[in-house]
């Protein structure tokens, strides 16, 4: 049988790949990838799919403020869901909605997750969806597992995404994975998902480690504002 190699998890931009690129294999490009990631790209590949914005260049410091601020709406919805969902702070992170569920996502189908310096997320599994993550400010890490099963919560591969770089999610592949942001500053991406055309399921939770009990428990993608909402709110507070 012919020996095959896994794409790599990070997607770059066409005019980016290089002869040396190529040799590494460390990076794709989103041809090479299946249909449902290449419609989810598009969607978000555009340069002016940022977050700071000439209607509100100082977007990101404005976030990063209100997150250090303890008046701010950040560190205040950080806090409520460290106490109510009972989890120690650093593995708390904002989901911000844009647009409306539209049936063929486990929730809304666009997100702007915000993480703040040294947090992470819970190992969780993406519902055998498609996805595609792309990092708008900073950058971040992710770690991919086999499972969620106890031998197989130690992780195999690590990307680590920069600004304007992606990674995407298959039913088949890097379904599992963990995101840490290790830097100083606060981590913004966006995320896309969809199931795939064969998916008749349509399974709407996440399943997650459970970090204080060590067990599989699931999460019901939820929202903590609209991006619309979001970005008044933290642009009266700046």
């Amino acid at each position: 049988l012919p020996v095959t190699v896994d794409l790599p998890p990070i997607i770059i931009k066409r005019e980016d790949m290089t002869l040396e690129k190529l040799e590494l294999g460390e990076v794709t490009v989103i041809d090479n990838l299946p249909k449902e990631c290449q419609k989810l790209y598009w969607n978000i590949a555009g340069n002016n799919v940022s977050l700071n914005t000439p209607d509100f260049p100082d977007f990101a410091d404005a976030i990063e403020h209100s997150i250090r601020d303890n008046k701010g709406i950040c560190y205040k919805k950080l806090e409520e869901k460290a106490k109510v969902e009972g989890k120690d702070l650093k593995e708390t992170y904002l989901r911000v909605t844009l647009g409306q569920d539209q049936g063929n996502s486990p929730g809304v189908p666009f997100v702007l997750e915000i993480w703040p310096s040294g947090h992470y997320s819970p190992i969780h599994k993406h519902a055998e969806c498609f996805a595609v993550i792309k990092v708008l400010y900073n950058e971040i890490v992710t770690l991919y597992f086999a499972g969620l099963e106890l031998e197989e919560q130690k992780w195999y591969k690590r990307a680590d995404l920069k600004q304007g770089e992606f990674t995407w999610i298959s039913n088949e592949f890097y379904q599992t994975h963990q995101l840490w942001n290790p830097t100083s500053k606060m981590c913004a991406t966006i995320q896309c998902y969809q199931y795939g055309d064969n998916n008749e399921v349509h399974y709407e939770n996440f399943d997650y480690i459970d970090s204080q009990s060590i067990k599989i428990k699931q999460f019901k993608p939820k929202s903590d504002w609209t991006f619309a909402k979001f970005k008044n709110l933290i642009k009266e507070e700046w």
